[in-house]
């Protein structure tokens, strides 16, 4: 600091400035020394917070300037930590380590006359005392194999993920809302969650469904980010840390890019690392990085200009974030199913996050098929399905097939897997779902209008935890996938030909390949073993549409009754019925698809009748397609309820 005084005035003069200067510039010293001086205190893993406000007001701050961090660790790495602006002339870091001791820093400027530059001070870190696995054990990051995640202490961490794509809406309310789903996850034992940054799918931009109590998170022109958005956006995630979960934060849906452009796009990611790289985070770059505008003409491509730019901002991820947050980004269904399909450098992932279709057995194959693919493919790296089969899509899509698809990732090399359930990921309230999409038709409940409470309870949820739980009993992380200790037994009895049964048409070649197109008639006789009870028997005809014919003995002993409708009640005691379902499946060569069934026979001591349709698929275009479903169950004989003896 040079003090420069003027002496030609007299002495008194001169003794009075060189007072009054000598003051001003202890007071600057003692003010210089308390800012290198000061040091704040915070356990291991947990974050601490620097604010800083400049007496320059910048008519622009978000967009002209710069504020960074350097910290220099107790083990002698530098860090640059990036500042977001905070509105007004405010600017503030966020910063974490699990290095426990002093983390020196110094504040660089990207105007260095600015009173933000030069400003130095300290963070103590500390061992961390409380019982929360991300600051116990630490953040996440992937194996030393490649295989898993782990925490930064090293314990293998299972990734049990769930989707709430759009649950920094206000459409959830917060606090109570939020909050209730927060701890029936936690109870279930779930630990990450997929949640996308304001920037939200199946919407236009700026539609109010999207906005929070705050409003949304840029200015419509993309000017600047409004902070006050993500004021509200942080009560949130970090009651999500709190609660145990790391947050898969979704930078933005892909569609956004072609409209913010790139350099908007890396602000956005920008500001998002200064405000939450410092907490226990996974990076997701983009949702459907690949997959264009819904109302784009050639909706839907596979868009690579799209992944040419979102490769661009996760390169500029990858150069930003000081604390080496796992990355990847989400695929849509075109092409590979794959985040090495929706990025240009693949080097740039850390993790392969796939999106699976949202069917049934129709989409056994492909999930299956990515799965082995992405853990075969190099460079190696942990493979979580991020989308697959959400419970209750449309309103229809079975439990059985969320389930299913939990099994088919993980017993095929999967590190884990997202559950999702229709109704929370849109946030769907009670007599106001989401709505249609921008490509649904105006008015309609677009994916289905389950409320996000009452979805919040669907089976699938305790299912699939219950298989992630089973497999922490073990050394899950050591599993390897075996699909060739399964296959066809070849040497079967004669009696049992595992090569589809016998064809019982009239075959011009191979059945099994040139079965015949025309419409046959034929008949056949079956003889039933000597002496075996036969329980159950299915027939099954030609290989695209099928019939089957089920014939059941079920004998079943009641400890206590229970009620099948208001007015009947089963008592206990021993049972044995017979019933009988007849079934027609339509082929997948069909536009409408779908089974049939027709049920009857005893049941307890009544009669049962019930006709259903199931699997319904009714296409009509290549995307778009209806899944319909019905009954009409159980028609009981109201006077022949009663115990019957074995």
């Amino acid at each position: 600091m040079t003090v420069r005084i003027n002496v030609g005035r007299g002495r008194l003069y001169q003794h009075q400035m060189i007072r009054r200067v000598t003051c001003c510039v202890l007071v600057a010293l003692l003010t210089c020394a308390t800012w290198a001086a000061e040091v704040r205190t915070i356990e291991a893993n947990r974050s601490v917070e620097w604010s800083f406000t400049s007496a320059k007001a910048h008519a622009d701050p978000f967009n002209t300037v710069e504020l960074n961090a350097v910290f220099t660790t107790p083990d002698g790495k530098d860090l640059r930590v990036p500042a977001f602006w905070a509105g007004g002339q405010t600017w503030k870091f966020r910063y974490a380590s699990h290095v426990v001791g002093k983390h020196a820093f110094r504040t660089v400027c990207s105007e260095a006359s600015s009173d933000l530059h030069g400003v130095d001070g300290a963070v103590d870190v500390t061992p961390y005392t409380g019982g929360n696995p991300l600051y116990k054990h630490g953040p996440i990051r992937v194996s030393s194999s490649k295989r898993y995640f782990e925490h930064a202490d090293g314990m293998p961490f299972f990734w049990l993920g769930d989707t709430w794509w759009m649950g920094l809406c206000h459409r959830l309310h917060w606090p109570e809302e939020f909050k209730t789903l927060t701890a029936d996850r936690k109870k279930k034992g779930f630990n990450v969650i997929q949640i996308v940054a304001g920037l939200y799918p199946d919407m236009h931009p700026f539609d109010p469904r999207g906005a929070n109590e705050a409003g949304f998170p840029w200015e419509k022109d993309y000017a600047r980010i409004r902070p006050e958005y993500f004021d509200a956006v942080d009560r949130r995630l970090m009651h999500l840390v709190d609660e145990g979960f790391a947050p898969c934060i979704v930078g933005a849906w892909g569609y956004y890019i072609p409209w913010m452009g790139v350099e908007k796009a890396k602000q956005h990611w920008r500001y998002l690392i200064a405000r939450y790289g410092a907490l226990p985070v996974v990076w997701c770059a983009a949702g459907e990085a690949n997959l264009n505008w819904y109302l784009a003409k050639q909706y839907p491509v596979d868009d690579r200009k799209q992944v040419t730019q979102w490769t661009e901002v996760m390169r500029y991820i990858r150069a930003t974030d000081p604390f080496r947050r796992p990355l990847t980004i989400h695929p849509t269904g075109l092409g590979r199913l794959s985040a090495r399909h929706a990025t240009d450098d693949e080097s740039l992932l850390d993790f392969d996050l796939l999106q699976t279709p949202h069917g049934q057995r129709d989409a056994v194959e492909p999930t299956v098929r990515t799965v082995r693919e992405s853990s075969a493919d190099q460079p190696v790296m942990p493979v979580i399905n991020g989308e697959a089969a959400y419970e209750m899509l449309n309103d229809s899509l079975p439990t059985e097939w969320t389930r299913r698809m939990f099994w088919l990732c993980m017993m095929n090399g999967a590190a884990g897997h997202t559950y999702g359930a229709n109704g929370i990921w849109q946030v769907n309230r009670k007599g106001q779902p989401h709505g249609p999409s921008p490509h649904h038709a105006p008015g309609s409940n677009g994916y289905g209008a389950i409320a996000w409470d009452d979805a919040m309870n669907l089976p699938g949820s305790t299912q699939v935890a219950q298989g992630a739980e089973l497999f922490q009993r073990f050394a899950w992380h050591e599993f390897e996938p075996h699909p060739e200790w399964a296959k066809w037994d070849e040497t079967a009895e004669d009696d049992i030909d595992l090569a589809w049964g016998n064809w019982i048409w009239f075959a011009e070649a191979d059945p099994a390949k040139d079965a015949p197109a025309e419409r046959r008639l034929f008949r056949k006789t079956i003889d039933l073993r000597d002496g075996k009870a036969v329980k159950t028997a299915v027939i099954y005809l030609t290989a695209d549409d099928g019939f089957t014919a089920t014939v059941t003995d079920t004998y079943e002993l009641l400890d206590q009754p229970f009620a099948i409708a208001s007015d009947v009640v089963i008592p206990t005691g021993r049972y044995s019925y017979i019933d009988g379902e007849l079934g027609y499946n339509m082929g997948s060569q069909r536009p409408f698809t779908g089974q049939l069934s027709l049920r009857y026979g005893s049941f307890y001591g009544g009669d049962r009748t019930s006709l259903g349709f199931s699997r319904g698929r009714i296409q009509i275009l290549p995307q778009l397609s209806f899944e319909p479903s019905a009954s009409i169950n159980c028609l009981y004989s109201r006077c022949a309820i009663s115990k019957r003896p074995w």
